[in-house]
């Protein structure tokens, strides 16, 4: 990249307006363009040197007009360096409609070239991404969505430029207006190119997605037919405003808030949320559940996916499955029991007794994993006081934003603390364990909370009557008497009851669906 960001703000400097430069620049008696690019350890083949030369022409051709007769070219090696050293005479610069133009007929030609090459089945893939990095400015790898993207470029500007917006106005509010904004994530545009191929394809792969845009006929080893082409783009321009309705993507959002994630911060998988909406979207307009029925089965699948870390790793693959799964269902009752025959294979009595607890869910050190994030999710479903609180505040308040605007006012807090612990010679991996944290809010002696829990705790309860306390415990997950349980053994019964807790809010959610 380091090769072509040189040319460019090369270029750029060179063409800045005069006063920008200085006086130093008004002395230049010809318009020359100079480059000297060093290069470490290239080894570099004189037919490479010769394909650079003529691909840096072609790229600084886009831009200026070049006489390309007098252009000085030449490679001198020293040791280990290689020095391109470009002498450029440059007849004027091109103003941005030529440029325009000329990139624009170059991507159609790109688009021809692509189109050939998609007929031969042992080079396809390799050709076909070979041109697009070419072409992407100075060889940045492109992803299969950036391939969407061009495609929508050439075949429904219109398409791309709504997704583009959708995704912008995800980052800020704007006043007097309904936008994607929101307080649970940000919407990048390889977001909703995954939503709407899930949803008006049933494709997961975006490979395959790229492939059926182009007119693909996969009956035919993926030689690429114009016709197909057009009925699918017809398709895309069917439900893509589905996919961009703004009251669609709220209502989803409030089916994820329903399932306990009030925030971005209790979701580490930004493919839960997007391809649970494309979920959400095939409940609502193929298998037309109303609002209410969507909204329990999405909290359910939501919570599920979270929980289990279902969208990471191989995910693709994963959601394919499950895609092809429900793509023959025609009633609501069958997407139904799809869903909860999923969720009950997954989420067995062992999964919450045994796996929940080990190391694969809350035996585990650190900031917060998707085990502990879904028993924070319950705790708001659950409606769980704030612990050691004297008033009635939820958990879920916590969530909302601070009186800054942005900052929020939870704060997490070591049940064993944190210094009394490192006195007795733990270390931060221990102390650090998902059953030792908790959300609290205790503000009159905040010293008395760095004490032993033994010293502390008595101090908390003062003036609560024993069924406050108990009450208390169990809306948090404590063992009673935990304050004077031996710390291993505390982390043991406490994740039992952390993962119960998960369990009652997941027993909840599916009783909607049921």
């Amino acid at each position: 990249m380091g090769l072509f960001s040189d040319i460019y703000n090369t270029v750029a400097k060179f063409f800045r307006p005069q006063e920008e430069q200085g006086d130093a620049s008004k002395s230049v008696a010809t318009n020359r363009l100079k480059l000297v690019l060093m290069q470490d350890r290239t080894n570099l083949t004189p037919k490479i040197l010769e394909q650079m030369r003529g691909e840096l022409i072609d790229l600084l051709s886009r831009y200026v007009e070049l006489d390309k007769e007098l252009l000085e070219l030449n490679f001198e090696q020293e040791g280990e360096q290689v020095a391109l050293m470009l002498s450029i005479p440059v007849i004027r610069a091109k103003d941005e409609e030529e440029i325009e133009a000329a990139l624009k007929e170059e991507a159609e030609k790109l688009a021809e070239k692509a189109e050939e090459l998609e007929t031969s089945s042992e080079e396809e893939e390799e050709d076909v991404s070979e041109i697009f990095v070419r072409v992407n400015s100075g060889g940045v790898s492109l992803k299969q969505n950036d391939f969407i993207l061009t495609l929508l470029s050439l075949y429904w500007d219109e398409g791309r430029k709504e997704i583009e917006e959708f995704s912008k106005e995800s980052t800020f509010p704007t006043k007097g207006k309904t936008t994607s904004y929101n307080q649970i994530t940000t919407v990048a545009a390889q977001d909703l190119i995954r939503v709407v191929m899930a949803y008006a394809f049933d494709r997961a792969r975006l490979k395959y997605g790229y492939k059926l845009l182009r007119g693909a006929d996969f009956d035919k080893r993926g030689a690429v037919d114009g016709e197909l082409r057009i009925q699918r783009f017809d398709t895309l321009k069917d439900k893509l405003p589905d996919v961009l309705d703004v009251h669609s993507w709220h209502e989803f959002l409030k089916a994820i808030m329903n399932a306990g994630y009030l925030s971005g911060d209790l979701i580490l998988s930004g493919n839960a949320i997007f391809y649970s909406y494309a979920f959400y979207l095939i409940a609502k307009h193929r298998f037309h559940a109303s609002y209410n029925e969507n909204m329990h089965l999405t909290s359910l699948w939501f919570f599920y996916a979270s929980l289990v870390s279902l969208y990471t790793g191989s995910f693709e693959s994963t959601v394919e499955s499950h895609l092809n799964s429900i793509k023959d269902l025609s009633t609501l009752k069958e997407y139904k029991d799809f869903i909860l025959s999923r969720v009950n294979e997954r989420l067995t009595n062992d999964y919450f007794d045994i796996t929940l607890v080990g190391s694969e869910g809350l035996a585990v050190s650190g900031k917060g994993n998707n085990a502990w994030n879904a028993y924070v999710a319950a705790l708001n479903i659950m409606d769980a006081k704030i612990l050691f609180s004297k008033s009635n505040l939820l958990v879920s308040k916590l969530f909302e934003p601070g009186t800054d605007g942005n900052r929020k006012s939870l704060e997490k807090h070591h049940l064993f603390p944190k210094a009394h612990m490192k006195a007795q010679g733990y270390t931060d991996a221990k102390i650090n364990q998902m059953a030792n944290y908790a959300f609290i809010d205790w503000k009159d002696n905040m010293d008395i909370l760095d004490d032993a829990p033994s010293v502390y705790y008595p101090i908390v309860c003062e003036g609560r009557s024993d069924e406050e306390i108990l009450r208390m415990e169990e809306e948090n997950a404590l063992p009673h008497g935990w304050e004077n349980m031996p710390y291993e053994d505390f982390l043991v019964e406490r994740r039992k009851l952390m993962a119960a807790k998960i369990k009652q809010a997941f027993d909840l959610l599916k009783k909607n669906v049921e």
